[in-house]
């Protein structure tokens, strides 16, 4: 909770040349001024390194361990035509349920897909988070937010969307989940 902080290093990150968020949702596995941080897979790494072996379904190859919760696919569904949401799929998870699993990672083998670890899309969310801690509802964290949301296709927020920054720092945390599901 140390919400200057967070919000300092979250704009030094968003003010650098080099970092960018992305306009659609195509980058994922591609090295691009969205991503800050990745590990980087390759054909010669052993084993499951590779989000793909946990984030895919039985049916692709995947073991199937880490399918949409019914709390997310709820978050989803508050509203229609999420653009993340329809970057997703049914399949057979580990324990042989039908499961809505990502289509972030498609890579299973031989696994090597980039393993984002920290995205531009976060310093978004942290920023507008830690100005909402500190400041309530205010207009920077509104605009923050509203990047996100156009790219994933949503309404944008006004400055009436949530009455008390706790209203606001619980939106934010709704598409926190929503966003680097």
């Amino acid at each position: 909770e140390q919400w200057d902080k967070a919000a300092q290093y979250a704009k030094a990150v968003l003010d650098a040349p080099y970092y960018k968020l992305a306009g659609d949702y195509a980058f994922y596995d591609g090295n691009t001024r969205e991503d800050v941080f990745s590990i980087q897979n390759t054909d010669t790494d052993p084993g499951s390194n590779g989000l793909a072996a946990y984030y895919r379904p039985t049916g692709v190859g995947g073991n199937g361990s880490c399918p949409f919760s019914p709390e997310l696919i709820q978050a989803f569904s508050a509203e229609a035509n999420d653009k993340r949401f329809a970057m997703s799929d049914e399949g057979t998870a580990a324990n042989l349920e039908k499961r809505r699993f990502t289509l972030k990672f498609p890579d299973v083998t031989p696994a090597k897909d980039n393993v984002p670890m920290i995205r531009v899309t976060e310093m978004y969310l942290n920023r507008a988070e830690a100005l909402a801690a500190t400041a309530g509802v205010n207009q920077e964290s509104i605009d923050l937010m509203n990047a996100l949301r156009v790219r994933a296709g949503l309404t944008e927020w006004n400055i009436n969307t949530c009455a008390t920054g706790g209203e606001l720092i619980t939106a934010i945390l709704n598409e926190r989940r929503k966003e680097l599901c």
